[in-house]
């Protein structure tokens, strides 16, 4: 969970945002002490999200610019704020400026997106559930949670210094900060790694496309997870080992990709025609050897399909590996990948 003081952000008062100079914030201070906000929680689905903290009966004053602090939801979120105060209760209400004026309405409720405490048995402790529903435009709008006393079922002081029921003598308080609807964002088109997956006697060229215009692709080939920290596909490549592709592609404004993979796997020489510098695999009944490695180095065994099946480290120039079926298994020996058929 976020949380916020209001010291950490007292010097965002003055600071006016173009928005803000269309909202009233002129509230003043405090004139009692027995009455005073101390901090506002907002869960998210049921999960801790923002805290709020004011300190009211320190700071002395009645409006807290929070502006900075971004809520934020989609369609069907359900959000809960909770109030935590001191002395007798009033009314805890909370308003959204769904139009962006610098007004909050109070000729209906389609603004007002809360309020607790008129029913008889004054319970305003519970807390305020509002769930966003699907026909908000996505963007950021002013929310104002306020404790006041409200008549005819909204607060006298949201957008002035009301004359019924004078929020600095009443001892209520105001904080503002932003609420970010999200919208739907649509996905970037999986890349399309060609050629296919298989078996190559000669070295291919790696294509790597997507649908989507002005996508970005990433690429890793052991396997790895791909993300926008790893190489950039900007041209076709060689390859002449065997590997493991796995590209992403991903678009400012946009979902990322689904990670695309392809497996390649490149004929072996036999073990008499292969360079006595160089590491070779070959089997001798159920045991896989891996010659010419170092000790230390790490051995990984992989079936076709890509799943881990021995993560090992050499003790010796040859590694020994007991227990591998009859089927195609590639070996990564270090940075070196191998093909093996037994």
């Amino acid at each position: 969970m976020k949380k916020i003081t209001f010291l950490s952000l007292f010097v965002s008062m003055f600071i006016v945002s173009v928005n803000a100079q269309n909202y009233f914030t002129d509230y003043g201070e405090i004139t009692r002490t027995d009455r005073a906000l101390t901090s506002i929680s907002c869960e998210k689905n049921g999960a801790e999200y923002r805290f709020f903290e004011v300190n009211q009966a320190d700071a002395g004053t009645i409006y807290f610019d929070m502006t900075d602090v971004i809520i934020e939801v989609e369609a069907g979120d359900e959000l809960t704020f909770k109030y935590d105060w001191t002395g007798y209760w009033m009314h805890n209400v909370i308003y959204v400026d769904w139009n962006n004026d610098g007004v909050f309405s109070t000729d209906d409720d389609t603004e007002l997106i809360g309020l607790n405490g008129e029913d008889a048995e004054h319970e305003m402790e519970k807390p305020i559930i509002y769930t966003l529903p699907a026909d908000k435009e996505p963007g950021d709008y002013r929310i104002r949670m306020m404790v006041d006393w409200v008549v005819d079922g909204h607060s006298t002081n949201i957008n002035s210094l009301g004359d019924k029921q004078p929020i600095a003598r009443n001892g209520g308080s105001v904080v503002d900060a932003t609420l970010r609807v999200k919208g739907t964002q649509e996905t970037v088109a999986t890349p399309v790694i060609t050629p296919a997956s298989g078996e190559y006697t000669t070295a291919q060229e790696i294509t790597i496309t997507t649908a989507t215009e002005g996508a970005s692709i990433y690429y890793t080939l052991d396997g790895s997870t791909p993300s926008a920290a790893s190489t950039a596909y900007t041209a076709p490549f060689s390859l002449s080992q065997s590997c493991f592709v796995k590209a992403i592609a991903v678009k400012e404004g946009m979902q990322d990709s689904e990670i695309a993979s392809a497996i390649y796997t490149f004929t072996l020489a036999s073990v008499n025609d292969v360079d006595a510098n160089k590491i070779y695999t070959f089997f001798d009944g159920n045991t896989l050897n891996v010659v010419g490695v170092e000790a230390g180095t790490s051995i990984a065994v992989y079936s076709v399909a890509g799943k881990l099946l021995v993560d090992e480290v050499a003790s010796d120039s040859t590694h020994t590996i007991n227990g591998l079926a009859n089927d195609v298994y590639l070996v990564k020996a270090g940075t070196k990948t191998l093909k093996v058929v037994k």
